[in-house]
């Protein structure tokens, strides 16, 4: 395992988000893979905007990984 870097401007991967359709289906499909993720949270965007549930953790490197389903409505 790795140690994660301190800043995002180095060679290599820092941080990687991917949009995912169902949080559910992906999220019982990470647990598979990583067990000790996190459950989803709700991510608040504001006002008039979405809200989207999404899931952070860290690899075995130490870059964050992001889950984050698309927005739903509100």
């Amino acid at each position: 395992m790795g140690t994660p870097y301190r800043t995002g401007n180095h060679a290599g991967i820092y941080r990687l988000a991917a949009a995912v359709d169902d949080m559910k289906v992906s999220y019982e499909e990470l647990v598979e893979a990583v067990p000790t993720a996190p459950p989803p949270v709700d991510v608040d965007l504001g006002d008039d905007l979405v809200v989207m549930p999404a899931v952070f953790f860290s690899d075995p490197d130490g870059a964050v990984v992001e889950l984050l389903q698309r927005g739903l409505p509100r």
